[in-house]
């Protein structure tokens, strides 16, 4: 649902951007789906579906009154998924048509199948559009669909283009080291030099893939889910509860999480687990050899939020040093940093630059030295460990939503001031 925020934009005529919503016709293309149980699956985490969801209603509350979704439902390949073929669909987001793209699951012919599928989506739009003066296509992310793909139906339309980076696959580090994604970096790096307007979630990757071009960071923001006051139940207990939560890989820490939490001694600590991934036998297996540790699976969103809040500590351990994370910035740390509630992470892209003074930045990403940054949260004041969050969460409220983020990319994105 479109939050207050957006409703209270007029939908016509001159916006507080300072153009006419009449002269822009904009497609945004992505991995976007509803939020429903049906397209629910480990393709799309809880996050990404937020960030996309969030960038298309930036454009709502900038008053376009032409905007377009064109999207490649994500969904595990063939035979992992027992669907071959993936349907066209239409519905509905937030107001917005919504078209997902009909392609053939099997890699690696997948992904050239989406590109194609969205390049003639993106042409039936700009002919549908045709009355409208200016046009643009917005994509999120460089993967899927390819942004060769995307670049070439925007130049033959005639179309301003876009890019929304949030993710670099590194082969080797995040993803495989095979033919598939070398070929995909090698594209990353051939086209985002293409794009009229970047946005990307850490300055390296525009340093890196773009040197000497104009970008703007946008590094993320706070869903609506987040904006309402936090009610965060007391406990009855004297348990100090450290709460980590996302995708179960290495590059999240977990085996450095596990590590240090077994040199943590007393019944008092508590680690609670939530989310899927190739680690997951891992976390079970502690599980099984310390009562003390609780892994919930895979949450709804709300229910997530909740867990965090029910916290004495967050920990987003993203691993820099031994892995190649140097395109990444946690977007699970934006959502720990307004919770109210403690943080704990590693420096990762600007982390310490711009939130140090908000949350406790470990250096060395040892287990031991993630072990001594919960012993010094835990021998906080509870007075001291509240102002930690609270002081945190207002930075999150006064600069990061989405509302005051969208903002920014939009302009950003139609070359506006």
């Amino acid at each position: 649902m479109i939050t207050s925020d957006s409703r209270s934009v007029p939908k016509s005529g001159a916006t507080s951007t300072g153009f006419s919503s009449g002269d822009w016709a904009v497609a945004y293309v992505s991995l976007l789906t509803p939020d429903t149980p049906e397209y629910q699956n480990i393709a799309l985490r809880n996050n990404g579906r937020t960030y996309m969801r969030e960038i298309l209603l930036g454009f709502i509350r900038a008053g376009l009154s032409s905007v377009t979704a064109i999207s490649a439902r994500p969904v595990p390949s063939f035979p992992r998924s027992r669907t071959v073929w993936v349907r066209r669909r239409h519905c509905d987001i937030d107001g917005v048509a919504l078209e997902m793209v009909p392609f053939l699951n099997v890699t690696p012919v997948k992904q050239p199948f989406i590109g194609v599928a969205v390049a003639l989506s993106l042409f039936a739009w700009r002919w549908r559009t045709r009355h409208v003066k200016r046009h643009a296509v917005v994509a999120f992310n460089l993967s899927v669909p390819s942004i060769a793909w995307v670049t070439l139906a925007a130049r033959c339309a005639g179309a301003r283009l876009g890019a929304y980076v949030c993710d670099v696959n590194v082969p080797g580090d995040t993803v495989p080291d095979n033919l598939l994604y070398r070929a995909d970096a090698w594209l990353h790096r051939r086209f985002i030099r293409k794009v009229d307007s970047l946005v990307v979630i850490t300055d390296r990757i525009a340093q890196d893939f773009a040197p000497g071009m104009p970008f703007l960071r946008v590094d993320g923001g706070l869903p609506s889910e987040l904006l309402s006051e936090p009610s965060i139940p007391p406990r009855a207990d004297d348990a100090f509860v450290i709460v980590a939560t996302g995708s179960l890989q290495h590059f999240n820490g977990f085996p450095e999480l596990l590590a240090a939490f077994s040199t943590l001694i007393g019944p008092n600590y508590r680690l609670h687990i939530a989310g899927y991934g190739p680690l997951e036998s891992m976390v079970r297996k502690a599980v099984a050899e310390d009562p003390r540790i609780r892994y919930h699976g895979f949450l709804p969103y709300r229910e997530l939020l909740r867990l965090h809040m029910r916290a004495d500590v967050l920990v987003s351990l993203r691993i820099t040093r031994t892995l190649d994370t140097q395109y990444a910035f946690p977007s699970k740390t934006m959502e720990y940093l307004a919770s109210g509630v403690p943080v704990i992470t590693t420096n990762i892209g600007h982390m310490k630059e711009e939130y140090g003074s908000l949350c406790v930045v470990v250096a060395d990403e040892s287990a031991e030295a993630l072990a001594d940054a919960i012993r010094a949260v835990a021998a906080m004041s509870p007075r001291e460990r509240s102002d930690l969050g609270t002081n945190a969460r207002a930075y999150m409220l006064t600069k990061k939503t989405w509302v005051i983020q969208s903002r920014r990319l939009v302009n950003h994105m139609l070359g506006l001031r």
